[in-house]
């Protein structure tokens, strides 16, 4: 009988593994919406970004990173029988009032439209956001409100850093870690991301 118990082991060691390998990780469907994988967090989070790299805004002349202050992102997180969906979306002014439609008929909550920057051309605004439901439409959605975002042409008044943004009306609408951080670092080099989630907190 003892003879016996490697082989049991062994089987169940192999069995073990071929179902973590059948059993699809949590947002495999929203990595393929948005065709990347997302950066892995403490507390069941898993978070997207896009650093609008289509963009070149300047502070009082100086040349902004993207990855430094221009990085729109979605952090995903399953609670209770959903999921809930929050981040922060870097536009410009033209593009404030066309997403935000989208997203609020997608039923998202706009939570907040403000600015993190102060003195920069072209002007632009961040929009934060919240929504619940299934994953992968939620994912569907987002995707699809950033999609009516107008072309961006650099060479348009709305993103030359040296054009003003003081005569376009504001449109404001109605009602795994190490890698991503290898990637923005051979991108913008000298660019340092910190990171430091509030987790003395939790939602129920």
């Amino acid at each position: 009988m003892p003879r016996a118990l490697p082989h049991v082991a062994a089987l169940a060691l192999a069995l073990t593994a071929a179902v973590a390998h059948a059993t699809p990780a949590p947002y495999d469907k929203v990595d393929a919406v948005f065709g990347k994988k997302s950066q892995t967090l403490p507390g069941n989070v898993y978070k997207y970004s896009w650093p609008r790299s289509d963009l070149r805004v300047t502070v009082n002349g100086t040349p902004i990173a993207p990855g430094l202050a221009l990085g729109s992102w979605a952090a995903f997180t399953p609670i209770k029988d959903q999921s809930w969906v929050m981040g922060d979306l870097v536009l410009l002014q033209s593009e404030v009032g066309p997403v935000i439609e989208k997203l609020q008929a997608s039923n998202f909550e706009i939570t907040g439209v403000h600015n993190h920057l102060m003195n920069e051309m072209p002007r632009v605004m961040y929009v934060h956001y919240m929504g619940r439901g299934d994953p992968e439409q939620l994912a569907t959605s987002l995707k699809s409100a950033l999609q009516e975002r107008p072309p961006t042409d650099p060479h348009s008044a709305d993103n030359h850093p040296t054009s003003s943004w003081r005569n376009k009306p504001a449109r404001v609408g109605h009602g795994n870690s190490v890698g991503a951080w290898a990637q923005r670092q051979a991108k913008w080099p000298g660019l340092c991301d910190f990171g430091s989630p509030r987790g003395n907190r939790s939602c129920r």
